[in-house]
């Protein structure tokens, strides 16, 4: 067995790769890893999910809890949830014995919404079940399930290491997301700046070489596009390449009876 001074390195070093960029999958698969370290040995379950409550990735720290994960993935195809993604959706952590009988609520008294999930950690010889929201700066982007059998129950301190290696997870989860989204829309602007730069390129090559007003150009680059069923802005590049200014400049067709040269893509 691994010391406790081994594991709380180990499990450090986890958090700073947690806190770090990550994509979903791999973030699960790591959190799965380290939560079960930590907690002894437990079976665990990550779900997270996307902006319209979907699951976005899932990870188990085992094969049974793989195949866990894959359960959840299938019952929410069908409408259902597994308790990652119900505890995901309802913000709330939920414990539940699974020794026998057919599983309940935190209360003991209402039906699980996830009884088939549950029969099946059942069958596997879990006789526990602990969900917990992965949450930070008050969103919840998933779910920490921890699975444990009546030889090794949860403790104290292993309830507090998953707590924080998920929550350090989920900032770090946040993070990525946002700098991916800043990415993508620092790459939308790029595109829209060039797309910009080669409309203004050709409406100049139109207004020198037709001898036209520059809205008289762009008029009639736009007719031409639309007439083509033709991107405006690939036309405009046609047109900066030297492959369409004359087509454009010449174009007397009408909706439905395209003329001229057609670049082939």
């Amino acid at each position: 067995m691994i010391s406790e001074p081994g594991i709380s390195a180990a499990l450090s070093d986890a958090l700073i790769e947690l806190a770090g960029p990550l994509p979903a999958e791999e973030r699960a698969r790591r959190l799965a890893t380290a939560v079960s370290r930590a907690c002894g040995g437990a079976g665990t379950e990550v779900v997270f999910t996307n902006d319209d409550g979907g699951i976005a990735a899932t990870a188990g720290s085992d094969p049974g809890c793989t195949h866990l994960t894959a359960l959840e993935r299938r019952l929410a195809r069908d409408g259902g949830a597994g308790p990652g993604l119900e505890c995901a959706r309802s913000g709330e952590a939920v414990t539940i014995p699974l020794v026998a009988g057919p599983p309940t609520g935190g209360d003991g008294e209402a039906p699980s919404p996830f009884t088939i999930w549950a029969a099946a950690a059942r069958a596997q010889g879990w006789a526990l079940l602990r969900a917990v929201p992965l949450r930070a700066r008050d969103l919840t982007v998933g779910g920490l399930v921890l699975l444990a059998t009546g030889g090794r129950p949860l403790t104290a301190a292993h309830l507090a290491w998953a707590d924080a290696l998920g929550g350090v997870s989920a900032a770090g989860l946040l993070q990525q997301r946002h700098l991916d989204g800043e990415r993508l829309a620092g790459e939308q602007l790029a595109m829209a700046l060039r797309s910009r730069i080669v409309l203004e390129q050709a409406k100049g090559v139109l207004a020198e070489r037709g001898g036209v007003d520059v809205q008289v150009a762009f008029d009639r680059l736009r007719r031409y596009a639309r007439t083509r069923r033709q991107r405006l802005t690939d036309a405009a590049r046609d047109v900066v390449e030297g492959e369409a200014a004359d087509d454009v400049l010449t174009f007397t067709g009408s909706p439905g009876t395209p003329t001229g040269r057609r670049r082939s893509r």
